[in-house]
C-alpha cells in the first residue's frame, strides 16, 4: 500500500465514499478513512446513514408497512388473512442483510474504482499530512497527499 495519496477522503458516508469513487474513476490515487464500527465489532464503510440510521429504518418501516396493509388494506382487495403476525428477529435479521448487501457493495466498488479503504480515525495535520489513527494498527501513520 502507498503512503502518498492524490486524495484522502476522511469519513465514508453518503458524502465520503462517492466522493472517493469519482476521484478513483478520474484516475487519482484515492484513500478513504472511516472509523465506523458495527455492534459486532466489524468496519463497515456508509456512515451511520447506511449502518444505523436511514437505510435499517426503511427497510424496518417497509416490513411495518407491509403487516398494517395487510391488518387494514386487503380485505377491500378480496385478500382474507387470519392471525397474521409478525417476527421481529426475521425482520432484524432482513434489515441486517440489506444493511451488509449495501456496506459490501461500496467495497467493491471502492476496487473497481481503485480506492484504499482505511479503517480508523483520519485527522489533518500541517504539512499536508493525514495521520491515521485505529483500525487494528498498532501505530500511527502518516500519509501524503498533495493538492
Amino acid at each position: 500500500m502507498s503512503d502518498s495519496f492524490d486524495v484522502i477522503v476522511i469519513g465514508g458516508g453518503p458524502a465520503g465514499y462517492p466522493a472517493a469513487i469519482r476521484a478513483g474513476q478520474n484516475k487519482l490515487s484515492v484513500a478513504c478513512i472511516d472509523e465506523w464500527r458495527n455492534h459486532d465489532g466489524s468496519a463497515a464503510f456508509g456512515g451511520t446513514c447506511l449502518n444505523a440510521g436511514c437505510i435499517p429504518s426503511k427497510a424496518l418501516l417497509e416490513s411495518s408497512e407491509l403487516y398494517h396493509r395487510a391488518q387494514h388494506e386487503f380485505a377491500v382487495h378480496g385478500l382474507k388473512l387470519d392471525g397474521i403476525g409478525f417476527d421481529v428477529t426475521a425482520m432484524q435479521k432482513r434489515k441486517a442483510g440489506i444493511v451488509r448487501q449495501s456496506t459490501q457493495g461500496i467495497l467493491a466498488l471502492f476496487k473497481g474504482a481503485g480506492v484504499v479503504p482505511m479503517q480508523g480515525h483520519g485527522r489533518l495535520l500541517a504539512g499536508r499530512q493525514v495521520r491515521v489513527r485505529g483500525g487494528g494498527r498498532s501505530c500511527l501513520r502518516d500519509f501524503a497527499f498533495s493538492w
